[in-house]
């Protein structure tokens, strides 16, 4: 790769015949990267001279979505953090299609390790001055993205812990995105949704349960989410009681219809 740049900087360049040259040239570096983890990919690119770099970048963007999409890309943490890299290095000339992209790959993405660093590319993408007015996929992929999270984190702790420490898991994920996200209304609100429906969905016994490991989380407004989702299973369990008394009181006192009338003693 170095004696390709250094032939391209000081020879091809200046050739009269570049256009040929250049495609030439961007097919030998397609194919010197295409067998590249994101860890490779991520060196090869730091290694090009700056003047260069900006010529190839569009090979190094694509290779990067590649990696994101193909199934056998192996996710160890040196390329999770690769990959966080390349997609915030601004050399890579990264536009918001390509962005989008990536967000809405990742979000797919079967690897829990790189779920995870969906929340601060997402930050980053509303950081800077790319739009999603025409398409407005961000909410959708934001959503997906979540829904696939706790599908994920319920698998992994199905077999080697209780529903209460998933349910702990999922308020402890919304408190690590809250500073990124919450601030974000729309986003947040769709997030929060999620979070408690799939709370809901276990037990009530896990979810009175995991109360003890919820007060473990700082964030006020991550904790007052889940306390509200035990008044609300409460308050049904106080409605149905006094609903089971009056049914009782109602057999009693023989009513026929929908009005209490008490025999006299």
């Amino acid at each position: 790769m170095d004696s390709l740049f250094k032939l391209w900087s000081e020879v091809l360049l200046h050739n009269d015949d570049f256009d040929r040259i250049f495609k030439c040239f961007i097919e030998r570096v397609q194919e010197i990267i295409s067998h590249d983890d994101a860890f490779a990919l991520e060196q090869h690119f730091i290694r090009l001279p700056k003047g260069c770099r900006d010529d190839v970048s569009g090979v190094f963007r694509n290779h990067a979505l590649f990696l994101l999409e193909s199934p056998n890309s192996e996710w160890t943490n040196q390329n999770i953090n690769a990959i966080q890299r390349l997609l915030k290095d601004d050399n890579l000339k990264w536009r918001s299609d390509d962005t989008i992209f990536s967000l809405e790959l990742i979000s797919q993405s079967c690897s829990l390790e790189l779920l995870n660093i969906f929340p601060e590319l997402l930050d980053d993408w509303f950081r800077s001055d790319f739009s999603d007015t025409k398409m407005k996929k961000i909410p959708i992929i934001c959503v997906n993205w979540f829904t696939l999270l706790l599908a994920k984190l319920g698998t992994s702790e199905k077999n080697t812990s209780t529903e209460s420490n998933f349910i702990f898991l999922v308020f402890q994920r919304l408190e690590r995105i809250y500073p990124l996200l919450g601030q974000r209304i729309n986003v947040w609100r769709d997030l929060t949704e999620i979070a408690i429906e799939r709370v809901k969905a276990c037990s009530e016994n896990r979810i009175y349960a995991a109360t003890k490991l919820i007060m473990q989380i700082k964030q006020d407004d991550v904790k007052k989410l889940f306390l509200n989702v035990v008044k609300e299973i409460l308050n049904k369990a106080v409605q149905q009681t006094n609903d089971q008394l009056l049914d009782r009181i109602f057999i009693i006192c023989d009513c026929k219809g929908k009005t209490l009338e008490v025999p006299n003693s």
